[in-house]
C-alpha cells in the first residue's frame, strides 16, 4: 500500500508532491504523538495504582512482614550460635582426647619402667649368692699332710691385650709385634703366624 502512495507522489508535479509529503508527515506525527500520550497516561495510572496498593497494606500485613524479618534474624543468630557451640564442643573433645592420649602414654611408660625394675630385680635375685646352710661336718678323719708344690711364678705382663682365642685364653701383643698367651705353667706361649 505504501508502494502505491510512493508511485502516486512520483507522478504528481513538484508542488503537489510537497503538499502530499507534508500531509503524510503530519499524519505520521499525529499518530505517534497520540500513541505516546496513551503510553504516558497508562504509566501514570499504573504508578498511582501501585501507590494506592501500597497505602492499602494493612497493619496486619506490616506486622506479619516485621515478624518474618525478626524470625529470619533470630534463625540466623541461632544458626551462628549453634555453629559456635559445635566448634567449641569439638575443640573440647580434641583437648580431652589429647589429654587421654598423654595419660595413656605416661601409664605405658610407667608400666615399662616397673617391668624393667622387676626384670632387673629377678636377674639380681637369680645371680645373688645363695646362702648355703652349713652341713654338719662328718666325723673327723685324719688328713694326710700334703706338701704343696711351689706355685708357678706369676708372669707380670705389661703388654697390650689383643683379644681371646677359641679356648678362652687372653692373647697379648709383645713389644716387637709377636702374639702370645700365658700357659697353665705361667709361661709365655707364642702363636705362630699364618702364611696366608
Amino acid at each position: 500500500m505504501v508502494w502505491f502512495f510512493v508511485r502516486f507522489i512520483v507522478n504528481l508535479n513538484m508542488k503537489m508532491k510537497k503538499a502530499i509529503t507534508l500531509i503524510l508527515a503530519l499524519a505520521f506525527l499525529a499518530t505517534g504523538a497520540s500513541s505516546f500520550a496513551q503510553t504516558t497516561e497508562t504509566a501514570k495510572a499504573k504508578a498511582k495504582k501501585e501507590a494506592a496498593d501500597a497505602k492499602k497494606m494493612t497493619a496486619a500485613e506490616k506486622a506479619k512482614a516485621k515478624k518474618e524479618a525478626a524470625d529470619a534474624k533470630k534463625a540466623t543468630a541461632d544458626k551462628v550460635n549453634a555453629t559456635a557451640a559445635k566448634a567449641k564442643e569439638e575443640k573440647n573433645k580434641a583437648r580431652e582426647l589429647k589429654a587421654q592420649e598423654k595419660k595413656e602414654a605416661a601409664e605405658k611408660t610407667k608400666a615399662a619402667k616397673e617391668a624393667a625394675k622387676k626384670t632387673e630385680a629377678a636377674v639380681k635375685q637369680k645371680t645373688a649368692p645363695v646362702a648355703v646352710k652349713p652341713m654338719p661336718a662328718p666325723a673327723a678323719k685324719p688328713t694326710p699332710k700334703v706338701t704343696a708344690k711351689p706355685a708357678a711364678p706369676a708372669v707380670k705382663v705389661d703388654d697390650k691385650v689383643v683379644g681371646t682365642d677359641a679356648k678362652g685364653r687372653t692373647i697379648y701383643e709383645g713389644p716387637r709385634g709377636g702374639r702370645y698367651y700365658i700357659n697353665k705353667n705361667g709361661n709365655k706361649e707364642y702363636i705362630k703366624k699364618d702364611k696366608s
